[in-house]
């Protein structure tokens, strides 16, 4: 099962991490939900160890959503912006299950015998 880790920023600047294995939409969901200006207002999804990719979701101002992909190693870098939680949250979990299915069979496929 693949793993994911999570980095909230909470609202006293601290940084927690927390790993879930059965990362979902509706997680993703809760976390974003209770973003609060200034200082609760980003969430940063990595993938667990060296794998390079993440998410960095963000509440502006206006009450937009901004959304960063990025994984180097498949040179995917893209910007997205949206106000509809619910859709974003599909967007990423998606997103995410692609890459971590991407990276596994990559690594199946370098592995000696």
């Amino acid at each position: 099962m693949a793993r994911h880790e999570w980095e909230p920023l909470l609202p006293s600047g601290e940084r927690e991490r927390e790993t879930y294995e059965d990362a979902s939409e509706d997680l993703l969901y809760e976390l974003m939900r209770d973003f609060e200006l200034p200082d609760n207002g980003h969430l940063i999804v990595e993938g667990v160890g060296d794998a390079g990719w993440y998410i960095v979701a963000a509440l502006l101002e206006e009450g937009v959503y901004e959304i960063e992909f990025r994984d180097p190693v498949r040179s995917v870098h893209r910007i997205e912006t949206g106000s509809r939680l619910s859709e974003i949250a599909n967007d990423m979990i998606v997103w995410v299950s692609d890459t971590v299915r991407f990276h596994q069979a990559r690594a199946a496929r370098t592995q000696p015998m």
